[in-house]
């Protein structure tokens, strides 16, 4: 398998790169405020379960990061 990414690729990726950058800033409340009913659910068994270390890929805006911090995972 090649995991190398070609000059096509990376020209797609960086496109969506400057897409969101600029998207995100332009609409700082794009998803709103609060954090997402999936982060809610999350933190919920995560906290049931003891988990206390979490990766967030693709955090977007960081509403959702910011609720995890507060709720100690």
């Amino acid at each position: 398998m090649n995991n190398t990414i070609g000059k096509t690729d990376r020209g797609v990726l960086d496109a969506q790169q400057a897409h969101w950058q600029t998207t995100f800033m332009s609409q700082t409340q794009m998803f709103g405020v609060e954090p997402s009913w999936a982060a809610r659910q999350a933190a919920a068994l995560f906290g049931e379960d003891g988990r206390k270390k979490i990766l967030e890929l693709g955090s977007g805006q960081g509403r959702d990061t910011r609720f995890f911090l507060q709720k100690g995972v």
